[in-house]
Formats: C-alpha cells, sequence, structure tokens
C-alpha cells in the first residue's frame, strides 16, 4: 500500500510566514542584482519610425483615387512590408551615400530594419533598432528614400510616399530597467519560497504534540517545557 502524504496548509502558512524575511531578503536582493546587470552589461537600444503611404494610382495621381484602387492598395501594402525587408532594398540602403560614414553590411540591417501594416490600411511603419539614436534616425530615412524606387522596379505602376521622417529618438526602447528589477524581485521570492518548502518537506524534526501523535499513533503523556523561553519571561514584582 502507498503511504498516504498530509498537507497542512496551516503548517506551510506558518512556516513560510517565519521565514518571510529569508524571502523578502532574496527578492530584494535578486532585484537589486537584475537591476544592476541590466544597467551595466545590456546595451541601450533606441527605435526610430517613418510611416509610407501606399499608392496604386501612380501614373495617373492626379486624378481621384477609386475604390478598386483603394482595395488594392490595401492587398499590396503586405507585400510592400516585404519587400522593405528584403536582401535588394537592404542592399540598396547599405550602398546610400548618406550612410556610406556607417559602413553597413546588409546582414547588419537585416537585424535592425523591421516593417508592419498599421492598422490595416494602406499605410506601413517602418521600425529601425540600433544602439544610436542618431543612427537609427538616418538608417529609417535612408529607406524611405530608397525603397520607393525599390518598390517601383518590382511593382510597376505602383508606388509608396513617405508621411512621416523619422526624428532622431530621446528615450531608448529597451532595456525596461523598472520591469527587469521587478523581474528579479520575482524570481527571488519564488526561488526562496520554493526553498523553504522544500526544507520544510524534508525536515525531521519534531515541533508540536500534535507531529508527535500523528507520528507514533499514541496519545502524549507529557511535554517538557522551553526553559529558555521560561526565563526570558520578566517576573512579576511586589511577588514573594
Amino acid at each position: 500500500m502507498t503511504e498516504k502524504i498530509e498537507i497542512d496548509l496551516r503548517e506551510i502558512g506558518r512556516g513560510l510566514l517565519k521565514r518571510a524575511w529569508i524571502i523578502v531578503l532574496c527578492a530584494v536582493v535578486l532585484g537589486a542584482g537584475f537591476l544592476v546587470y541590466t544597467i551595466g552589461f545590456v546595451t541601450p537600444m533606441y527605435q526610430a519610425d517613418v510611416t509610407m503611404y501606399v499608392n496604386n494610382n501612380y501614373e495617373t495621381q492626379s486624378e481621384a483615387l477609386s475604390s478598386s484602387d483603394l482595395a488594392v492598395a490595401l492587398r499590396l501594402v503586405n507585400s510592400y512590408v516585404v519587400i522593405v525587408q528584403s536582401d535588394v532594398v537592404l542592399d540598396a540602403v547599405a550602398e546610400a551615400p548618406e550612410l556610406a560614414d556607417l559602413n553597413l553590411t546588409t546582414a547588419a540591417l537585416k537585424g535592425m530594419v523591421s516593417a508592419e501594416v498599421v492598422d490595416e490600411t494602406e499605410i506601413f511603419k517602418i521600425t529601425v533598432t540600433s544602439d544610436n539614436p542618431h543612427k537609427s534616425a538616418r538608417i529609417a530615412n535612408a529607406v524611405a528614400q530608397v525603397a520607393p524606387s525599390v518598390i517601383k522596379e518590382i511593382i510597376p505602376g505602383s508606388a509608396s510616399t513617405p508621411l512621416n521622417y523619422a526624428k532622431v529618438p530621446t528615450t531608448r526602447s529597451s532595456p525596461n530597467y523598472v520591469l527587469n528589477a521587478l523581474l528579479g524581485v520575482v524570481v527571488g521570492a519564488v526561488l526562496a519560497t520554493v526553498a523553504i518548502l522544500i526544507h520544510m518537506h524534508f525536515d525531521v524534526h519534531v515541533k508540536t504534540e500534535a507531529m508527535m501523535e500523528s507520528i507514533c499513533n499514541v496519545p502524549v503523556l507529557g511535554v517538557i517545557p522551553d526553559f529558555a523561553e521560561t526565563t526570558r519571561r520578566p517576573t512579576r514584582k511586589g511577588r514573594r
């Protein structure tokens, strides 16, 4: 027969409460450790964005756009997003004269440039992420200048126009110091709690009368008092 293991939630709660200072200490130490590591060893990154408008009526842009033109533009915008991140566009960006001093490669740009459709419209956003805010803005604006001509060659009769050019970001996009510190606090508290529970599970010391009765299955006839606790109690004055 398998031995039944009884779990006393009240005993667990008392044990955790008694050792709450350990949990708090571990949470504070891990939180501070995560924060110090983030500040000292994680490189801040900066994002710059440009937005582009897809126009499927490039050859007759003086005329009003029809509903069919808009429908086609909505379908094409996903293709534009893929083309912007392709080697064809990134090769041209890497060779752009305004970025010659950065010595960029297509492989490096692949890790910096991303694009996505904005709210299911004919507008898409190009985002450049790097470790320098001015560098991010310069690359984003270069992509906005180079991409339209490349896209026109791939999809004749279509065009894309920059709506907003990138500005130099003034705040980092990552890392988040507060979030990382809170993550350290949570990890520290969880690890400390797990360690305490494991210690309590394997602790074989008998601490209460109830534990003795459950182990021996016989009534307790007497208990030796805690003399250390008795000596710490103050004596009443005026009594002999």
